[in-house]
């Protein structure tokens, strides 16, 4: 029966897309207005170095009313029968958190969190006052993929991120957004949802 189900295309792609072409592409136009925070496991101390570090990130952006943090978090259940729960939390300062949880039926994690960084992204760009959007997310390969608008699983979502963006970014010189890697064996703050 999986083996009918194989050979259906569920997905469309689009290649020749305005946001794809060389020189249009978000990072060819902004490549100093998005970040990525990486972090090396082999360190010393990595996870509490990455802890404190993480701590002292959030602290300077909630002393910012400008900038918007976004936590995200995916539970995708190794069990097949049970259904992946995604999540984001999006917290400025003076401001009430806004907070989305839902369910994504099965998905693999990269999809999942791919989704989920779209959701906060879209969010994120829609609220007033906001020149710096920070990501904490556990996977910087996803979020380096939801910036890529190239053919590839989820496209789509890229997609929808590249087009928020580039019509946010230039609209105030100083806007950028950064996303941090966030392990989730560290269980930090805003991904506790």
């Amino acid at each position: 029966m999986s083996s009918r189900l194989l050979d259906k295309l569920t997905e469309e792609f689009s290649p020749c897309t305005e946001e794809n072409a060389l020189g249009f592409r978000l990072m060819d136009r902004h490549p100093e207005k998005v970040l990525f925070n990486n972090y090396d496991l082999k360190e010393e101390n990595a996870e509490s170095k990455r802890h404190n570090l993480l701590n002292s990130i959030y602290a300077q952006a909630r002393a910012s009313p400008r900038t918007v943090c976004c936590g995200t978090n995916c539970l995708v259940p190794k069990r097949t029968n049970l259904q992946a729960k995604l999540s984001f939390i999006i917290k400025q300062a003076g401001l009430t958190p806004y907070t989305s949880i839902w369910v994504a039926g099965r998905v693999l994690p990269v999809d999942a969190e791919l989704v989920t960084i779209r959701m906060a992204i879209s969010k994120a760009v829609m609220l007033k006052n906001c020149d710096r959007i920070i990501v904490f997310t556990n996977s910087l390969a996803v979020a380096r993929k939801v910036v890529n608008p190239s053919v590839h699983s989820g496209q789509a979502h890229s997609l929808a991120v590249c087009k928020a963006l580039t019509v946010w970014l230039p609209e105030v010189e100083d806007r950028m957004v950064e996303f941090v890697q966030t392990p989730s064996k560290l269980e930090w703050g805003l991904q506790l949802l």
